[in-house]
């Protein structure tokens, strides 16, 4: 017999039983993990009108494109992966595709979270004192919103001369002077917490409206901060004394809700 055919018939013999018994072992691991694999699974796709969960949630309370963005970013951390939601920043909407509980815990978590802000009276107060009498006080509301910022103004326009043309005309540019109040609020578990800043801006007796001046003096006396308000109770913010007089003014801010 050829000896090539007798190694090979002894090769064979000895390694094939233990390869098919290998090949088998694999076939049935395999045909198990195949049907483990086949449970269901919550797949959700958004592509088919007749299968989709979507709804757009329009926000009532939104007044700036910030609060969407916070509520669109709490539900993304709760809701699951296979949950899909984006903003609509022009309609201060959000979109959800989501399976009916997930749709469910979304509609529960917007209702919580879009909620109206209170509103807050804020009364600046300016007293003008010579020495412990009480000269003048001036009075100062507007409305704030925690989250956003408001800002008043009241005085007048000043002509400034800057310079002339060819044809020899005065050139003229107007600054505001008078007071500016700038404020923004926000509510956490320390109290409300009050950013303003307080700006008072003044002319010499001499310059009158509607007069020109080449080099006027353009005094300002500015007050900023953060401070905690309590409802009701003024919080006294600074006092200045008025230049070349033995005068000086306080300044005090009172935070009231509106109704």
């Amino acid at each position: 017999m050829n000896p090539q055919r007798i190694r090979n018939a002894i090769l064979s013999s000895i390694f094939l039983p233990a390869l098919l018994s290998s090949a088998t072992a694999f076939a049935q691991t395999a045909a198990a993990d195949q049907k483990a694999d086949q449970r269901p699974v919550r797949v959700l796709q958004c592509s088919s009108p007749t299968t989709e969960n979507v709804r757009v949630f329009h926000l009532q309370n939104a007044t700036q494109q910030q609060d969407a963005n916070e509520i669109f970013t709490a539900l993304r951390q709760i809701l699951p992966p296979d949950a899909k939601s984006f903003v609509v920043p022009n309609q201060y909407a959000i979109a959800i595709c989501a399976q009916p509980d997930q749709m469910a815990l979304a509609q529960r978590m917007i209702s919580e979270l879009d909620r109206p802000k209170p509103n807050y009276r804020l009364t600046y107060v300016v007293t003008d004192l010579e020495g412990t009498t009480r000269i003048s006080t001036h009075r100062y509301s507007m409305i704030v919103t925690p989250g956003q910022e408001s800002s008043m103004k009241q005085g007048s326009r000043i002509p400034i001369a800057t310079g002339s043309n060819a044809q020899h005309e005065t050139q003229v540019t107007y600054i505001d002077v008078g007071m500016s109040f700038t404020a923004s609020m926000d509510v956490s578990a320390q109290g409300i917490r009050l950013r303003t800043s307080v700006e008072q801006s003044t002319t010499p007796a001499e310059l009158k409206a509607g007069e020109a001046t080449q080099d006027p003096v353009i005094r300002q006396s500015t007050i900023k901060g953060a401070s905690y308000l309590t409802p009701g109770k003024p919080l006294r913010l600074g006092s200045f004394d008025i230049e070349d007089t033995n005068r000086h003014q306080e300044l005090e801010v009172t935070m009231e809700p509106v109704p």
